[in-house]
């Protein structure tokens, strides 16, 4: 029988970049079985930031996906879909986070779009709105931090999609005739449906809903 060479492990409370770290590969000599912290940080950094955020914003608890209107909505929700890791920004680096659903209040206005974005408190996963300023301008611009949407000013906040309020202060709504909610990440097909029967007229040159309704 081959001699065995049998390691001692210790635990080394506080590692330096230049330690190394034992490694399986099968194919290597066993000097080689081996990497560097620093370089196997870099890995994980490269893989983590690769991670698409695993959530979807909705307006129903707890289902990612709806499947049935939801009219007169008054909470936005941010639930795990295909994972529950998010990437966010801590200001000098992106830290992933597990989190579990996180919700937040429709905003207090009527028919005015807002943005949702993902940010860290003391670790965990929340979420806040910010107004439009009108249908067309954003009250702060998006940006970009290492490839990723984020709140222009402040890249801690990341862009998660973007919601309108009715015509009821505080409500929302996602149906077929009025999909009011929209994920940046992991979006899906969503039916949508406009049945006008009145007959109408327009020769204007601008852009309005259907017979204006």
């Amino acid at each position: 029988m081959a001699d065995r060479q049998i390691f001692q492990l210790d635990e080394k409370t506080t590692p330096v970049a230049t330690d190394w770290v034992a490694v399986q590969d099968k194919t290597g000599t066993a000097g080689a079985k081996k990497v560097s912290q620093t370089n196997l940080a870099k890995g994980l950094k490269v893989a983590l930031q690769l991670t698409t955020p695993g959530g979807r914003l909705t307006l129903t608890t707890a289902v990612p996906v709806t499947t049935s209107n939801v009219s007169a909505a008054t909470t936005v929700y941010y639930t795990p879909y295909v994972h529950n890791i998010i990437m966010l920004y801590s200001g000098t680096a992106w830290e992933a986070i597990e989190f579990t659903e996180v919700s937040i209040a429709v905003p207090s206005t009527t028919v005015t779009p807002f943005d949702v974005f993902g940010l860290s408190s003391g670790g965990s996963l929340v979420i806040e709105t910010l107004d439009w300023t009108n249908d067309t301008t954003r009250a702060t611009a998006l940006a970009y931090q290492d490839g990723r949407l984020v709140k222009s000013g402040s890249a801690t906040r990341l862009y998660l999609g973007t919601g309108r309020t009715t015509g009821v202060s505080g409500q929302t709504e996602d149906s077929i005739s009025k999909r009011f909610h929209w994920n940046y990440y992991n979006r899906v097909p969503r039916q949508l449906k406009l049945i006008e029967v009145t007959n109408h007229t327009y020769a204007t040159n601008t852009v309005r809903p259907w017979n204006n309704a």
